[in-house]
């Protein structure tokens, strides 16, 4: 009985240890059935304004901002939604995870590619907070886009008058 007791201990604090290297390796790196967005734009405000089909001079950065639906299907605790960052200079394809940083989606909360880009009003609400359903009146243009991105890296996504795509996998 003593040597069960001490196996079933030895079994245990091995799990333990191996759980332990895998959440340190984990918090680390980026594993293959998760992803990373970064979201940027390299149009202009006239290309934007083409891109939704607005009026010529109608969007207006001071008080409007670009906003992608990541390709997610969350829960509430991970945003589903991230501003549009249009400063797209040294953009690091060889840049590496760190914790905290970013945010990873796991392939229980990833969906297929279909996604939505919005032009919203400026409201002190933060953007990971809109809900299409409860604030409608801040939208001012939407559009059903198809955004391609691979699991096992940070997905630095472009959209621009061409299309949208992976900087990286060009």
């Amino acid at each position: 009985m003593k040597k069960f007791i001490i196996a079933i201990i030895c079994i245990a604090i091995g799990l333990w240890v191996i759980l332990k290297i895998f959440m340190i390796y984990n918090s680390n790196n980026i594993l293959s059935n998760q992803a990373i967005f970064k979201v940027y734009s390299n149009m202009s405000n006239n290309e934007i304004e083409e891109y939704f089909g607005l009026e010529k001079d109608s969007y207006d950065p001071a008080t409007q901002i670009l906003v992608c639906e990541l390709p997610v299907n969350t829960t509430g605790f991970k945003p589903s939604k991230v501003d549009v960052n249009f400063e797209v200079t040294n953009l690091n394809c060889n840049e590496k995870y760190s914790e905290g940083k970013y945010i990873k989606y796991d392939n229980t909360e990833l969906n297929d590619n279909n996604t939505k880009l919005y032009i919203l009003k400026k409201t002190s609400i933060p953007t990971q907070m809109f809900n299409e359903n409860l604030g409608g009146k801040s939208i001012i243009s939407s559009k059903t886009v198809k955004i391609s991105y691979k699991t096992g890296k940070i997905n630095n996504i472009i959209i621009s008058k061409d299309g949208i795509y992976d900087f990286c996998e060009q």
